[in-house]
């Protein structure tokens, strides 16, 4: 199996038990729709023209298919007083890059490409500003004991991976811990991410 090199982010990745944290109202647990044979190596086309209220199912169509890439994830968040945080049991989301979704990214988490933060901060910016609904076109995963989750037959193209981390051995309520946004790009083969840096 071919390894792209290491992706390591800086403050973040992974962290949301509901879609509503990374601007969805509802997490697909199969994914996205149907895959529709399309061949492998097919690449996103430039962003389309947004429909009405910014939103264009066309600029996610590339994300249904089936592809050649793969996602190997673990999460390794301390919290500021150097507590290792878990995201076991976590439902992890993979959205589609497009100009809609960066836009919520940048609404939600004040940033395109990298940040952590508190879970309630990212509620209120969702329940003040909220997004439509592009659930369908999100992947899932569950976080496991050790921190680690995966996606595979992944079309090649940019991605947002969402996650919440919380204290270990701690009940949370939906407000608690952190979300972990983080950009990356997916080609063929297995892209490793780890996060944060160390």
């Amino acid at each position: 199996m071919r390894h792209k090199t290491v992706v390591r982010t800086g403050a973040i990745l992974l962290a949301a038990s509901t879609l509503a944290l990374a601007g969805c109202a509802d997490m697909q647990p199969n994914g996205p729709g149907p895959v529709t044979g399309a061949p492998y190596g097919y690449a996103p086309p430039p962003p389309a023209r947004p429909m009405e209220g910014g939103f264009n199912p066309q600029e996610f169509a590339w994300s249904v298919n089936g592809g050649p890439g793969e996602i190997a994830a673990h999460v390794a968040y301390r919290s500021v007083s150097g507590e290792r945080w878990t995201c076991s049991g976590q439902v992890i989301a993979l959205i589609p890059a497009t100009h809609y979704s960066a836009e919520r990214m940048q609404v939600l988490y004040g940033s395109q490409a990298r940040a952590v933060v508190p879970a309630v901060e990212v509620r209120n910016r969702n329940a003040a500003r909220p997004g439509i609904d592009y659930g369908r076109y999100v992947r899932t995963a569950t976080c496991d004991a050790r921190d680690a989750m995966g996606f595979a037959r992944l079309p090649i193209g940019p991605y947002f991976l969402i996650a919440r981390a919380r204290p270990r051995g701690h009940n949370a309520g939906p407000n608690d811990g952190v979300v972990i946004m983080q950009r990356l790009d997916v080609g063929p083969g297995l892209t490793h991410v780890i996060l944060p840096t160390p």
